[in-house]
């Protein structure tokens, strides 16, 4: 018993104890600590917040793209960019230009601190207000080690106990560039990269695996909604430009004829009115949930159907999905996707 007393103390003396937010954490004795704004390089606009846009501000096709809340997923760039601003707008207002390799940080849910390594684009970039862009400082951190941090749970709790909001949680960049973090040796955070990284390529060949069968099962639903079980006369139908085959004993009928389009009863929501709300009702674009305001038009259970915006053409993610409210007292919501 001694003996195992005696080997707890050797290995607790190899640690100390630091905290990240509220929650304590252990890290080994010969690490150091750094505040967050510290992982950038020392030089101006390598700690900031993303630039203020208004939807007027945007302009089709501009020399800028617009990155979004909702292309910052947990760790991975999600989506398309399909907002854009001119060169003059992006001079006028003196925008910070986003660059490869950079790091996005969101500061709102969920969950607060998620983060992207930008990738490569073939448009000049710039972000949106409530996402910190971070240049790192390379000589003394490894980006990926910065990354895998900031997406793990212990720096997602301090995020979310550091935000404010009755409903939409919000950290601010002052408080976010206050949180401490650990800094391992340099060569350490490139073991601790290199390791985490290898993880991910095997989740990433497994969920390939994955998309894979969603396409076989795309097909087979495309077989089947077209052209039904076990028949073997046929006739040619149009659907707009595209031309199928369906069974002759079936009937047609129009998306008008079966549906009641709601689209007219629509109040489409400034990005600066959304800003100022604090609500948690889903507020939905061409491609999702983009956002959350303090009231709402309609409830029940609803097919939602992209109009407009590129995915609409290139299909990267599926343009039509249902939405229900699920509990009338609460207000949950609940949405799935149509692929």
């Amino acid at each position: 018993m001694s003996e195992t007393v005696a080997e707890n103390e050797v290995a607790d003396s190899l640690y100390k104890v630091i905290h990240i937010g509220p929650k304590a954490v252990s890290i080994p004795e010969d690490w150091g600590t750094a505040k967050l704004n510290e992982i950038a390089r020392d030089s101006e606009k390598t700690f900031i917040d993303g630039d203020w846009v208004e939807s007027e501000d945007m302009v089709p096709d501009g020399e800028y793209q617009l990155i979004q809340l909702g292309n910052i997923g947990e760790g991975h760039f999600k989506g398309e960019c399909d907002k854009f601003v001119s060169e003059k707008f992006f001079n006028e207002k003196n925008c910070t230009l986003v660059e490869e390799g950079d790091l996005l940080i969101s500061r709102l849910a969920d969950p607060v601190l998620r983060t992207i390594i930008v990738p490569k684009f073939e448009k000049k970039s710039i972000t949106a207000v409530d996402i910190v862009v971070a240049k790192v400082d390379e000589t003394e951190w490894c980006k990926k080690y910065i990354w895998q941090l900031l997406n793990s749970k212990p720096l997602a709790d301090a995020g979310n106990s550091l935000a404010t909001g009755s409903t939409r949680q919000r950290i601010s960049r002052s408080n976010m560039a206050e949180i401490t973090i650990p800094s391992p040796p340099l060569p350490e955070q490139r073991r601790i990269a290199d390791i985490l990284s290898t993880v991910d390529e095997q989740i990433r060949q497994t969920d390939d695996i994955i998309e894979e069968t969603k396409e076989l099962r795309q097909g087979l639903r495309q077989d089947l909604v077209m052209e039904g079980v076990g028949h073997t006369s046929f006739e040619s139908l149009f659907v707009g430009p595209f031309e199928y085959r369906i069974p002759q004993s079936w009937d047609v009928t129009t998306v008008g004829n079966c549906t009641i389009n709601q689209d007219s009863e629509r109040v489409p929501v400034k990005s600066s009115k959304r800003e100022e709300m604090d609500g948690d009702i889903p507020y939905y674009g061409a491609s999702g949930c983009i956002d959350y305001v303090d009231d709402y038009l309609f409830d029940g259970t609803f097919l939602l159907v992209s109009e407009d915006g590129k995915n609409l053409l290139r299909r990267t993610r599926p343009i039509a999905f249902k939405i229900s409210v699920v509990s009338q007292s609460g207000l949950e919501f609940s949405s799935n996707w149509l692929p």
